[in-house]
């Protein structure tokens, strides 16, 4: 939604960017300028977890896993992350008009404590 008064220099626009966070065991993770955070998913034995970045540069988008980040893709599939392996995570992105299996290796342990809640912050740009 756009709106604009001529004349008098005001203008409302509605946007669904927000800047936001997963917050995970109490540990603020990095925060992003985007549409949203979608997908929390965590390994069985809760050492890893990821989720979805949506709304980068636009319309794409990347993923987070164990704090770090994939590159950006055209989209993400909605739900497609998944830790198979104790190895690596994947997770279905789109490129162009492709879709494909990604394999993400896992270089490092994150262990989070198991049945901990996570959250997502959110803050409208700039309020304080």
């Amino acid at each position: 939604m756009s709106w604009f008064a001529p004349g008098n220099g005001y203008k409302l626009v509605q946007t669904n960017q927000a800047l936001r966070r997963i917050v995970v065991d109490g540990q603020s993770g990095p925060e992003y300028d985007v549409a949203g955070l979608y997908g929390f998913r965590h390994s069985q034995d809760w050492k890893h977890y990821g989720y979805e970045i949506h709304g980068m540069n636009g319309n794409h988008a990347l993923l987070n896993i164990d704090g770090k980040e994939t590159k950006v893709y055209d989209d993400v599939v909605n739900g497609s992350l998944s830790f198979p392996s104790s190895g690596e995570a994947t997770f279905v992105a789109r490129e162009g008009e492709k879709l494909i299996r990604v394999r993400w290796p896992i270089q490092y342990e994150k262990t989070i404590r198991k049945n901990k809640m996570f959250k997502t912050e959110h803050k409208l740009r700039g309020t304080a």
